[in-house]
């Protein structure tokens, strides 16, 4: 046999053991394990993100929920209320027959419109003269809950007060607080109380 024929001989028998080797790792041969983070060069970072091959990326934020704060409905009725009845009780003149007193009944308990209405008859039984002017103008500067309950509540109103005196143009401001207790009647806050402090 020559050389030739040799060397084709060890070809072939190359070819079929490597032929033989690859069909045997395709088929036995478990599959080989997926690189770790750590060999691709990937690191968690819990709350600063991940790091890339050298290049961080932020972690994303869960949605930060931020409560809404709650406003009391009941609070905020009474302020009002508070503040209106005070503009009206806290202004008048000698000459308007007492009308803001007859026109906050609607916002009174029993018991304040039994103390209105002694008021009033008083007043007129004096019969004090009226044919020079004097009224008192009320504003409401602010309201501050005091005490709050279901069936009662004191309510304290800062107030700017303009004093008035035989003409408009003569006047006095100072300001004054006002006390006013309520109590529901019927699922209505009423006016059962109002007291004035002294002017500052």
């Amino acid at each position: 046999m020559d050389l030739k024929k040799i060397g084709i001989i060890l070809i072939f028998v190359l070819i079929v053991v490597g032929l033989g080797y690859l069909m045997y790792s395709m088929f036995f041969s478990s599959p080989a394990p997926r690189p770790s983070q750590e060999e691709i060069g990937v690191e968690e970072i819990e709350e600063e993100g991940i790091e890339i091959e050298g290049v961080k990326v932020p972690a994303v934020e869960e949605e930060t929920i931020i409560p809404k704060v709650k406003v009391n409905k009941e609070e905020t009725e009474l302020k009002k209320i508070a503040q209106s009845f005070v503009e009206r009780f806290g202004s008048y003149s000698n000459q308007s027959n007492y009308e803001n007193a007859e026109d906050l009944k609607i916002f009174m308990s029993s018991k304040m419109r039994g103390w209105a209405e002694d008021l009033v008859s008083s007043s007129k039984a004096e019969k004090k003269d009226t044919s020079i002017y004097f009224g008192v103008t009320t504003r409401a500067l602010k309201s501050e809950i005091i005490a709050l309950t279901p069936q009662r509540a004191e309510v304290l109103v800062s107030c700017q007060r303009q004093e008035a005196r035989e003409t408009r143009g003569n006047t006095n401001i100072y300001y004054q607080d006002i006390s006013l207790k309520f109590v529901k009647v019927g699922g209505d806050w009423k006016v059962d109380e109002a007291r004035w402090k002294e002017r500052k």
